[in-house]
């Protein structure tokens, strides 16, 4: 019976965030809570700030993308150390798909290939919103989709729970860790 003009998105919000601490945790990285951050965590001598943001609509992602890059600029503009390093987490199911739709697939193949073109679009689409004002540190973007799926030869429902991601420099480190997210999204799901 919620909303969504007046619901509170407060609850998912925090959701989001608990939910991608413990796929941190699950894929080795260790959540450190000593800061204002979404999420922090240390690889090598590097801390990551990462700032999570669930646009609920198309009109609000340039905002919440400008509010992650303005937080991730006063972090890594205020830490002690020039190597820490910033991301932005972004929850893009209510972008591709508002009205909760299920998404009828072939098989899992099939699957990935919309999912894959999926985040291209959004990458194509989003591309100009995520550099504005980005603090040289900040290496990248992640993408996090949650759908139901119906899968036609043995009508068989299942959420799907993706993680996309795009570099915004040349990062070895940003390839480890979304490789390992993405190892622990397929293993949990």
């Amino acid at each position: 019976d919620e909303k969504p003009s007046n619901a509170s998105n407060r609850a998912r919000n925090i959701g989001f965030e608990l939910y991608l601490n413990s796929i941190f945790l699950k894929a080795g990285f260790k959540p450190e809570y000593d800061t204002a951050a979404d999420l922090s965590f240390n690889v090598g001598n590097a801390r990551y700030f990462v700032e999570a943001k669930r646009p609920t609509t198309n009109k609000a992602i340039k905002n919440v993308i400008t509010d992650a890059n303005s937080q991730l600029n006063c972090r890594l503009k205020s830490s002690l150390s020039k190597k820490n390093k910033g991301l932005i987490a972004l929850d893009l199911t209510k972008i591709i798909n508002p009205d909760d739709k299920i998404m009828p697939v072939h098989n899992e193949e099939y699957l990935f290939d919309l999912m894959y073109n999926e985040d291209k679009l959004q990458i194509d689409s989003l591309r100009k919103f995520w550099n504005k004002k980005k603090h040289k540190r900040t290496i990248g973007v992640l993408f996090h989709y949650r759908l139901l799926t119906n899968f036609y030869k043995n009508e068989q429902l299942s959420t799907v729970k993706w993680i996309g991601a795009v570099a915004l420099c040349d990062d070895p480190e940003f390839s480890l860790i979304t490789n390992k997210l993405q190892n622990v999204v397929r293993e949990i799901c």
